[in-house]
């Protein structure tokens, strides 16, 4: 089942926050938003998205304006022709939030108007803000308002917003996940389009950021676990090479316990990211980033080799660093020099003026050495992550070589 995403009145930065926020968690029981759009902060918007949308849910996200939030809640009673009503949870949610933050507000009319809601609406209440969301239904659509903080979403997706998703919708019981990296999200679309209409009731629900996937599989308590595990594999053969998890995981916690299991030692040169892959192997565990990697090295110029005493300087010189011969040397000095079992090394250049980046990574041990090579297009901060999970989705091929085929998934 598809359902639309509506944001209100968000500034740029904070509005793509919110959305993957909300892809994500509707993605995990099962809800796959068909289409995301902004638009402007009035009534209008929502008489548009009755009179054109093809969907049965849409999401508000409020404003941070406490004046324009009971301007649209009056406008939605004349609709509705309906009145607004005090809520008790909105206002103990609010009272809670002001005590335990320290909350204050200019004056109490503030107060009073968050704490109403159309008659017959759903209070959705979070006492990490002040702003206060609700829930109802107009002529067959539901609508959803939520508080325009982050923290505030997040705690309503999880303590409430789902539980009310589940009484109105047909959403499964149970998930299990899959995790890949590579693709973007109209070619997950077109791979698992396939496997949409199966005769077993089991939905499939995706979001993809920075081509990094997280597969939602639905199924419900009376499904046939060889039909489910067969369903399963099939999807895992389909997608053989960009499968790296049958876990909701991230992609360098993944790499990150291989490599525990395995007892590798990895040794890592980076370029351009400045240090970000290391680190971002260090927030996802600490302990095992630091007993795992044998050594970190970011190199910002050709002269921070000088190190790597076998490294043949003529031919990086010939070819240039950013070249697939000159990042292989590289690689087997890091793995001649650094004792370590893997050499994992970063070589990428970046254009400012047309945001496109080439990027050369290497990983291998005494057995070989992979070259993996790709063009990108984006922002500097997406491309930094990007090429920190395509190491990790890399040096997971290597550690597991992507053998999901005899894998029990559900036991």
């Amino acid at each position: 089942m598809e359902y639309s995403y509506i944001n209100i009145d968000y500034s740029p930065n904070f509005d793509d926050k919110i959305k993957k926020v909300l892809v994500n968690k509707l993605s995990e029981v099962g809800m796959t938003p068909s289409f995301i759009s902004a638009t402007t902060f009035s009534l209008d918007s929502i008489k548009n998205v009755l009179g054109t949308a093809p969907n049965d849910l849409v999401i508000v996200a409020l404003s941070s304006d406490y004046k324009k939030n009971i301007e649209l809640k009056n406008e939605l009673c004349t609709l509705l022709n309906t009145f607004l009503v005090k809520n008790t949870a909105c206002s103990f949610a609010i009272e809670s939030f002001l005590r335990l933050y320290n909350g204050k507000i200019d004056n109490n009319q503030d107060f009073e108007n968050e704490c109403l809601i159309p008659d017959g609406a759903e209070p959705l209440v979070s006492d990490k803000g002040f702003v206060q969301g609700y829930m109802l239904n107009f002529k067959n659509m539901n609508f959803c308002f939520l508080p325009p903080e982050e923290t505030q979403v997040i705690d309503i997706l999880d303590s409430k917003l789902k539980i009310l998703l589940k009484k109105i919708y047909s959403i499964p019981s149970n998930i299990m996940y899959l995790k890949a990296f590579g693709l973007n999200y109209s070619q997950v679309d077109k791979v698992l389009n396939v496997f949409k209409n199966n005769s077993m009731g089991i939905t499939l629900s995706y979001s993809t950021e920075l081509f990094d996937t997280k597969i939602c599989i639905g199924y419900s308590d009376s499904t046939d676990t060889n039909e489910l595990n067969n369903f399963i594999s099939q999807i895992c053969e389909t997608m053989k090479k960009y499968i790296y998890a049958t876990e909701d995981i991230s992609i360098q916690n993944m790499a990150l316990d291989l490599s525990n299991i395995a007892g590798k030692k990895i040794s890592l040169l980076e370029s351009l990211t400045n240090g970000q892959v290391y680190i971002d192997y260090l927030d996802s565990n600490y302990k095992v980033a630091k007993k795992s990697f044998a050594t970190t090295t970011v190199c910002r110029h050709v002269s921070d080799l000088n190190y790597l005493s076998s490294l043949d300087r003529n031919m990086i010189t010939s070819n240039g660093l950013y070249s697939v011969e000159s990042v292989y040397e590289i690689a087997t000095a890091v793995l001649n020099e650094n004792n370590c079992d893997i050499a994992v090394v970063s070589i990428a250049s970046y254009d400012e003026n047309t945001n496109n980046c080439i990027s050369i990574i290497a990983v291998g041990d005494v057995d070989g050495i992979h070259i993996y090579k790709n063009v990108y297009n984006d922002k500097f901060i997406n491309i930094k992550k990007i090429i920190s999970n395509s190491i990790s989705s890399n040096l997971i091929k290597k550690l597991k070589q992507n053998d999901f085929e005899n894998r029990v998934l559900i036991n």
